[in-house]
């Protein structure tokens, strides 16, 4: 990815219309975005960012405002940039959301957000999208990357360039593919999971059919289910053998019992003919004692028919005086109970009152109960007045309570005050410890780590001045034979010089033209020389490099030494560890002055206001007194009237009630009371004609002819019971003359002696059970012989399709195990995709480690290492640090704030250059540098810029975003941002304004965004 050009109008703190010319940039390599403090420079690459992905870096976007506060109302807020990615350039024109004013009117007007996305063919500019979303994904393919992981890789902006460094393996691995373009294998970790998934479910489904097979097997054989381990093929062969030979059997005991149930059958008829001509003759024998029983009833039924017929004529009259009296009998009841209910025994007036007494009484107590309606309604407004009077003594006691409680606090106050003064007088104390503490631990750290390097660089020494010694040998015996080898060719100069001679040209030793006997070399000589030469010198270089190395270490070793004196590491750690516990447990304590001086504030502010809450409760609680008395007072009145007015019932209400229900009630009394003597004479009036009727038909008395009265029914049911009687003897008589029950015949069936029938009817039964049963258990045979042999067909197909679906999964697990880094042949615990990016990760770890030992004199290095970076984490995707002077690994954690920024600078770079030689990765041209500068010392940023000013010779700009004075003075191209009053302008300075940018560029402004 190259970028070419940048415009922004009215964005950020850029009033007008600013440019920026990268092809200009580039052609310088390296260059320098300078300017005050809050000028804008970061602006810029926040316009890079929003022209490409709609969004600003970091907390940024959270504010929401892109648009410059300096621009005028009339001017449109707009970035467009122009860049070359994968081969392809693009030119992309992108508006925010802002508030415009309204043309009419006052007010604003809500602008929505647009792009214009154009790329260069031809020279020609061609649409390519002009929605925000077709944007998106357009430019997300062609630059492989999210915004988010773009800030880290091309921008690093402020404080975030060792993110990548510093992040942990799943957040590498999800920017390195993307940037490596290693999705397919990701895509080949799921598609083997996804098929592993599938064959686990079809083989879960086969064993589960087999189960269920071997399980419908048992419960046709009625036998248990065989274990995975067993035969179940073999198991199942012997129920299916054993299912048959049942089956005959069942088969050939059917006969015999069909034979033994017409047996039983037979002899069951026989009984049952036998039984029934016995059960005929008792039934017969039965009847003729109930004839004989019923001539007396003869008789009896002829008299009672005939008083029956007399006492017609009397009933109407009996039936009237029935009816008579029992209407008497319910009007004395009624009258009963209307007095009974009305409470008239021993009170104002005796049961039987006469009507006019009785309505006296109910209208006095009607007058009563209005007169006590007034009070009712007082009364019920009493538990108002109680709950009102409660609630006053309710407050007056919070109010009591709450100033108690608030005299305690108050009381508290001197001695949390004493307590929070001591606290703050030695976080004070501790706080100028802590001060005086910080420098002798930096001492004290200082001299420890002089004294491992200084142990360190002991041996380093001993080992560099013996090497020393071996190279100088070395050198020496190659000067040697490099001299020999000279004096060789000297020897042999007569047979060089022959080699050149030609005939008719002058000798150039002697100037003869004829050469008759040249002399011959016996080798090459002067190859021989130029060889040993070589050979010496490389052995020179060696030594003077391992001269130079022993110089470098004595003089570290001496100044190492210098400063960590005579003590040893032990002592020396052992004094700093010390000077550290007293420096934690200084700062500690003086951590909490702020909170001590912020307690003493507080309890002050706690006194006032006790006092002030004091006064007020004191009088809170005085007033709810006073009401609560009044309220009091109030309410012994009204209780005083009122149980004056109830009586002894529980209410005045309910007094009130019961006086109306009583007179209601000694109305209906006096009603029923008159409605009673009425009837009382009509009884006495139809007594007399019955009387005199039930003489004339020569009864005795009333009671007499009560008795003989029946109705037409009970005479027609008397009649016909007398015909009865006479038709039953004339059947008898006949029947008895009949066969097999004449002359003797009835006797002897009495006599004789019943048959077994239960015993003929329980054989059968037994015969038919055991028929049904033979029938079952045949049938039962035969369908389970049936069962099981299909069952075992089809239990033969499921296990001969199960074993190659067993292996199917077992090498599909296999394999998705070993993809995903959790089986067993993958030592290293690496996904895939993870191993894939981990030599991407190694190339880039080789590529940075080379500039950061440029950077840093030869110290740090970077290097990928496969281990996990926990216990339960994968491998594969891990940085470490190597330190050349210690020779430890570090965690890149561990660094210094300039050494991580050079760190990650190198990281960046040398995955910028992995990227752009991977065949399906962006070619990373234009990195920038936010900040960082200012945490490096003079020398390290010598080797810094040094490394960055090496990046030119492949093509590649990076631009540096720093206010630090140093950089202006190295860095010549520079694009200087410069703040005023009415917004910052922006010029290049140090380069050639470039043409290139310009060459497509014939869309306008206003016509992109009217596009858009």
């Amino acid at each position: 990815m190259r970028l070419h050009t940048l415009r922004m109008t009215a964005f950020g703190p850029f009033a007008g219309t600013e440019e920026v010319d990268f092809d200009a940039l580039h052609d310088a390599g390296l260059f320098l975005l300078s300017g005050p403090t809050g000028a804008g420079k970061t602006s810029i690459l926040d316009a890079v960012v929003f022209a490409l992905y709609g969004v600003v870096p970091g907390a940024r976007q959270g504010a929401g405002r892109l648009r410059s506060d300096h621009a005028s109302p009339a001017v449109t807020t707009e970035v467009r940039l122009e860049l070359t990615c994968r081969g392809r350039r693009f030119r992309v024109t992108r508006r925010p959301a802002w508030d415009r004013p309204k043309k009419r009117g006052t007010g604003t007007v809500r602008e929505q957000a647009g792009v214009l996305v154009e790329e260069v063919v031809c020279d020609e500019p061609v649409v390519r999208a002009t929605r925000l979303d077709e944007a998106g994904h357009l430019l997300g393919e062609v630059l492989g990357m999210t915004a988010e992981q773009f800030c880290q890789v091309v921008l690093l902006p402020q404080g975030e360039f060792a993110r990548f460094l510093r992040a942990d393996a799943e957040t590498r691995r999800a920017i390195l593919q993307t940037l490596f373009a290693t999705e397919r294998f990701a895509a080949v970790e799921a598609w083997l999971a996804e098929r592993r998934r599938e064959s686990a479910r079809s083989l879960a489904d086969r064993e589960e059919d087999l189960r269920v097979l071997l399980a419908r097997a048992a419960q046709e054989a009625g036998a248990p289910a065989p274990e995975a381990a067993d035969d179940p093929a073999g198991w199942l062969r012997a129920l299916v053998l054993d299912a048959r030979g049942r089956a005959d059997a069942a088969g050939a005991a059917l006969p015999a019992a069909e034979q033994a149930v017409e047996g039983a059958r037979a002899r069951l008829d026989a009984a049952r003919g036998e039984a029934a001509l016995q059960d005929a003759a008792r039934a017969l024998h039965g009847r003729a004692q109930r004839a004989a029983a019923s001539r007396a009833r003869h008789g009896q039924l002829a008299d009672e028919l005939a008083r029956a017929r007399r006492a017609l004529p009397v009933r109407p009259l009996l039936d009237a005086l029935a009816r008579a009296e029992r209407d008497l009998d319910r009007a004395a009841a009624e009258l009963a109970a209307r007095a009974g209910a009305a409470g008239l025994e021993g009170q104002d007036a005796p049961p039987g009152a006469g009507g006019p007494s009785l309505r006296s009484a109910a209208q006095d107590r009607l007058a009563e109960a209005s007169r006590l309606g007034g009070l009712a309604e007082e009364e019920a407004h009493l538990p108002q007045l109680v709950a009102s009077e409660q609630a006053e003594r309710a407050v007056a006691a919070d109010a009591l309570a709450e100033h108690q409680r608030l005299v305690v606090l108050r009381d508290a106050l001197p001695g949390l005050r004493a307590h929070a003064r001591a606290a703050l007088e030695a976080a004070v104390a501790a706080a100028s410890e802590a001060r005086r503490l910080s420098p002798l631990v930096q001492e004290a750290e200082a001299r420890v780590a002089a004294g491992r390097e200084r142990d360190a660089l002991e041996a380093a020494l001993a080992e560099a001045r013996a090497g020393l010694l071996l190279l100088t040998d070395s050198a020496q015996d190659e000067r040697e034979r490099w001299l020999d080898a000279r004096s060789a060719r000297l020897d042999a100069m007569a047979a060089e010089l022959a080699q050149g001679l030609v005939d008719g040209d002058a000798c150039p030793v002697c100037g003869a033209s004829e050469h008759p006997a040249p002399a011959r070399a016996q080798g090459d000589a002067a190859a021989d020389e130029d060889r040993a030469r070589q050979a010496f010198e490389l052995a020179e270089a060696r030594r003077a490099q391992a001269a130079e190395t022993v110089s470098v270490v004595t003089a570290r070793h001496a100044a190492v030494a210098a400063l960590a004196g005579s003590a040893g590491l032990a002592e020396l750690q052992s004094a700093w560890r010390q000077l550290v516990a007293e420096l934690e447990l200084a700062t500690e304590a003086a951590a909490g002055q702020p909170a001590a001086h912020e307690r003493l504030l507080q309890l002050d502010e706690q006194d006032r206001t006790l006092g002030e809450r004091l006064s007020a409760t004191t009088a809170r609680a005085a007033q709810a007194a006073a009401s609560a008395q009044a309220r009091a007072d109030q309410l012994a009145a009204a209780r005083e009237r009122l149980d004056a007015a109830r009586g002894d019932d529980p209410s005045v209400a309910r007094r009130a009630e019961r006086l109306r229900r009583v007179a209601a009630l000694l109305v209906a009394t006096a009603e029923a009371a008159e409605a009673h003597e009425r009837q009382r004479a009509a009884c006495s009036a139809t007594r007399e004609q019955a009387v005199a009727a039930v003489a004339e038909a020569a009864f005795d008395d009333l009671g007499a002819a009560r008795a003989a009265c029946r109705t037409s029914a009970a005479t027609a049911e008397l009649e016909a019971e007398l015909r009865g009687l006479e038709q039953e003897a004339a059947a008898l008589a006949d029947r008895l003359a009949e066969q097999p029950y004449a002359d003797g015949g009835l006797e002897r069936l009495l006599a004789a002696a019943p048959p077994d029938l239960p015993g003929a009817e329980l054989e059968l039964a037994a015969a038919s059970r055991a028929l049904a049963q033979a029938g079952e258990d045949a049938a039962l045979a035969r369908r389970r012989s049936a069962a099981l042999e299909q069952l075992f067909v089809t239990t033969d197909e499921a296990l001969r399709g199960l074993a190659p679906e067993r292996e199917r999964h077992a090498v599909l697990a296999s394999l998705s195990a070993l993809a995903e880094g959790s089986g067993g042949d993958n030592t290293l615990r690496m996904r895939l995709s993870a191993y894939v990016l981990a030599a991407r990760l190694e190339q880039v770890a080789l590529a940075a480690g080379e500039r950061l030992l440029r950077m840093t004199s030869g110290r740090y290095s970077l290097a990928h290492t496969a281990a996990a970076t926990s216990g339960r984490g994968r491998a594969g995707l891990g940085l470490t640090v190597l330190d050349a002077w210690t020779g430890v690994e570090r965690d890149p954690a561990t660094l210094s704030g300039g050494e991580a920024f050079s760190a990650s600078l190198a990281l960046a770079l040398g995955l910028a250059d992995v990227v752009a030689a991977e065949a399906g990765g962006a070619v990373l041209e234009t990195l920038f540098i936010d900040e960082g500068f200012g945490s490096l010392d003079d020398e390290t940023l010598d080797e810094v810029l040094d490394v960055l000013d090496g990046l030119r010779e492949g093509g590649r700009v990076v631009g540096l975003v720093s206010h630090v004075s140093e950089l202006r003075a190295r860095v010549p191209a520079q694009v200087r941002v410069a703040k005023g009053r009415d917004g910052s302008r922006v010029s290049l300075t140090g380069c050639a304004p470039s043409t290139s940018a310009g060459r497509a560029t014939t869309s306008s402004v206003q016509g992109a965004s009217s596009a858009a």
